[in-house]
C-alpha cells in the first residue's frame, strides 16, 4: 500500500497539473503547484506515521563537523552527477538529439515559489521518498533500499538532466535519512534546493556567481575522494567481519539480504515503469 501511495504522488502531481493548467491563469500556478504537491503527498505521509515511526528519532546523532561534511558530499554529488547528464546530453547532440528542455533551468523567485522549492518541497519529498518509501524497505539490504530510493526520487522529477543530478543528492539524503535521521535528510535537502536556487539566480554580482561556481566544482572534487576513501573502508570492513572455516573458505559475513530481492517486488517495476514513462512525456512536452 505505501508503493501505491507513492505511486499516487507521483502520477497525481503531474496528471493534476497538467489539467488543472487548462483553466487556472497562470499568475496561480505557483499556490496551484504548492497545493496540488501537498494533496498528492498526503496518502504516502498518512502511511509514513501510521507505520509506527517516530520521525523525531534519531539513531546516530551528528557533530556539526560531519554535519557540514554532508552537505559538502552532498553538492559535490550533485554536481558530479550534473557533469554526467551534461556529457550524456552533448553525446545525444551529436546523434540530431537533445536531453535538454525548455523548462530544466527555469526557476520561479516568487515569494510561493520559493516557499514550496526551499522549504514544503522538500519537506514533502522526503516524507514519501525517505519517510514512506524507504521506511517500508527498512528490513530489506540497505545498499538497496538507498539506491531504490534515490532513484525513484530522482525519475519523479520526470526531467532527463535533472534527475541524473538528483540521484547524486538523493543517494546522500537516502544515507543520512537511514544512517541517522529523516530530520536530517529534511534539513539538507532543504540545504541544498536553497544552495541551488541561490545558484540559478541571475541577480548575483558575476564575482558571487563565479566564486559560488568554484565552491560547487571543490565539493564536487571532496566529494569524489570522500565517496572513494568510504568504498575502501566498506571493503576493509567486510573482510574484518567475514569469518572463516577449517580450510580458510569464508563461510559467513555479517550482510544483510541480498538487493536482488528488489527485483521482485511488482509495484517498484511499476512505479519505475510508471515514472519512467511520465519522465520521457513532460520531456517530450516541453522540447
Amino acid at each position: 500500500m505505501v508503493g501505491i501511495a507513492v505511486l499516487f504522488y507521483s502520477i497525481f502531481f503531474s496528471v493534476a497539473f497538467k489539467i488543472t493548467n487548462r483553466f487556472v491563469p497562470a499568475v496561480y500556478d505557483d499556490y496551484r503547484l504548492l497545493a496540488i504537491a501537498v494533496i498528492s503527498a498526503i496518502p504516502a505521509i498518512v502511511f509514513f506515521f501510521k507505520d509506527r515511526l517516530n520521525p523525531t528519532s534519531i539513531k546516530h546523532p551528528m557533530g556539526i563537523g560531519k554535519f557540514i561534511g554532508y552537505i559538502v558530499t552532498m553538492i559535490g554529488m550533485g554536481f558530479v552527477f550534473k557533469l554526467v547528464s551534461v556529457a550524456g546530453n552533448k553525446a545525444l547532440t551529436t546523434i540530431g538529439f537533445t536531453a535538454m528542455t525548455s523548462s530544466s533551468d527555469d526557476e520561479s523567485f516568487a515569494i510561493i515559489a520559493l516557499v514550496y522549492s526551499c522549504l514544503v518541497g522538500p519537506i514533502i519529498e522526503e516524507l514519501v521518498y525517505r519517510g514512506a518509501l524507504q521506511g517500508a524497505m527498512r528490513k530489506a539490504n540497505i545498499k538497496g533500499r538507498i539506491f531504490v530510493s534515490a532513484f525513484i526520487f530522482s525519475i519523479m522529477h520526470h526531467d532527463f538532466m535533472q534527475s541524473i543530478g538528483v540521484f547524486g543528492v538523493g543517494l546522500v539524503l537516502a544515507y543520512v535519512a537511514d544512517k541517522h535521521s529523516i530530520i536530517y535528510s529534511i534539513i539538507l535537502h532543504v540545504i541544498n534546493n536553497c544552495f541551488v536556487t541561490l545558484l540559478i539566480y541571475k541577480g548575483l554580482p558575476g564575482v558571487v556567481s563565479k566564486a559560488l561556481g568554484v565552491a560547487v566544482a571543490v565539493c564536487g572534487v571532496i566529494s569524489v575522494i570522500l565517496v572513494i576513501v568510504a568504498f575502501v573502508k566498506s571493503i576493509a570492513k567486510k573482510a574484518e567481519n567475514a569469518k572463516f572455516d577449517e580450510a580458510g573458505n569464508v563461510y559467513l559475513t555479517e550482510e544483510q539480504p541480498s538487493s536482488r530481492i528488489f527485483l521482485f517486488v511488482p509495484i517498484l517495476w511499476l512505479i519505475t515503469i510508471c515514472d519512467i514513462g511520465m519522465l520521457i512525456w513532460e520531456s517530450i512536452s516541453r522540447l
